[in-house]
């Protein structure tokens, strides 16, 4: 019970609305919010257009290997990143937005 709860939650897109909220007096950790899962894909893709955004959208969705290794968290993933087209941003510009 407590992992369906947990799922319900989703954790990770709520790290990334609470990050982009903007009321948070550290810098945001973009090396942080782009080591998150897949599940985090639709609420960056949410986000309003801007470096943040951009920055959180170059890591690609993986694909899964079979219907085994299929889940929600990732098919939403792919369907997110294939809604948006995004410049390719560098490093250089992502850790800026860090600051």
């Amino acid at each position: 019970m407590g992992l369906l709860g947990l799922a319900a939650v989703n954790p990770d897109a709520q790290i990334v609305r609470h990050a982009a909220a903007g009321h948070l007096e550290a810098p945001v950790d973009v090396v942080y919010l782009q080591s998150l899962s897949d599940d985090a894909a639709p609420a960056v893709a949410a986000l309003p257009p801007g470096p943040l955004r951009d920055c959180l959208s170059t890591r690609p969705a993986t694909r899964p290997d079979g219907w085994t290794s299929w889940n929600l968290g990732r098919h939403r993933a792919l369907r997110a990143s294939a809604d948006r087209a995004g410049p390719a941003v560098g490093d250089a510009a992502c850790a800026a937005v860090s600051r």
